[in-house]
């Protein structure tokens, strides 16, 4: 989904990917009742050549490592092609994160789902996840508002892996304060030694904020710190090294948690 493009649906079919009707995953969702919805968003550099292999490559990583009924699986992609080195590169995407964020709580309104949904984001797919729900709560980034809210929430779940966002944005004060409303429960799986997000203050010298991917969610400053919230779940993945990747992420002992949780287990 791009600035100034609208939503484009395309539907797994017998191995073969073919355009639908936003209509059409309506009726879907509609028709199957008691059926789990998982919205998977993706990190930063992911082309459009790659989504579809990537959503596919999720999907199976998340049936496998959990029993459950049927679900209804949505990658939600948002333009985040390389565009020249890291730092300029990272800056670009920051800027266009609250826009992505809005994008994905428009489009879940849009679903008039009756039932929890579960949310599973990856690097700055996380700060899109949060941001949504924030504004899906009521709440406002950078002018960005939902023109119907609140929404009503059904207890979600969210899984983050990597988040690349500051890890005190949850707090009262933060930027996604109301990002935790209508969840049951959050699972967090950082990494301690990665060195990317090691590299995340970095990224805005006038805050220097730490990453909820490296660090943890956590606000050692807070009188009631969101380490003592029991709905928040959090692993510290250093087992898989120095590294990045989403997929040596998924392939972790800690991923079956994130899994398990997005499907209400």
């Amino acid at each position: 989904m791009g600035d100034g493009q609208r939503l484009e649906l395309f539907q797994l079919q017998q191995g073969c990917w073919s355009a639908q009707p936003l209509e059409t995953l309506r009726e879907f969702i509609s028709a199957a009742i008691g059926q789990r919805v998982v919205i998977y968003v993706h990190g930063n550099r992911m082309s459009q050549q790659d989504l579809h292999l990537r959503a596919l490559q999720v999907y199976r990583r998340l049936v496998s490592h959990v029993r459950c009924e049927p679900i209804c699986f949505i990658a939600f992609s948002w333009p985040s092609d390389r565009n020249g080195g890291l730092g300029k590169d990272v800056a670009i995407k920051k800027r266009r994160l609250n826009v992505d964020a809005y994008y994905l709580a428009s489009f879940v309104q849009s679903l008039e789902l009756r039932q929890p949904i579960g949310y599973l984001g990856y690097s700055f797919g996380s700060a899109v996840i949060c941001g949504a729900h924030h504004l899906l709560a009521g709440g406002t980034l950078s002018g960005y508002q939902l023109s119907e809210f609140p929404t009503q929430l059904y207890q979600d779940r969210i899984s983050l892996i990597a988040p690349a966002f500051d890890r005190q944005s949850l707090t009262a004060y933060g930027r996604f304060s109301q990002a935790l409303v209508g969840v049951e429960k959050v699972v967090n799986l950082y990494n301690s030694i990665d060195p990317i997000l090691k590299r995340f203050r970095f990224f805005d010298r006038n805050t220097s904020p730490i990453a909820a991917g490296f660090a943890g969610i956590l606000d050692p400053s807070s009188t009631s710190p969101l380490d003592a919230d029991q709905r928040i779940v959090q692993f510290d993945c250093r087992c898989i090294g120095r590294t990045h990747s989403e997929l040596d992420y998924q392939n972790s002992s800690c991923a079956e948690y994130a899994f398990r949780n997005v499907v209400g287990q």
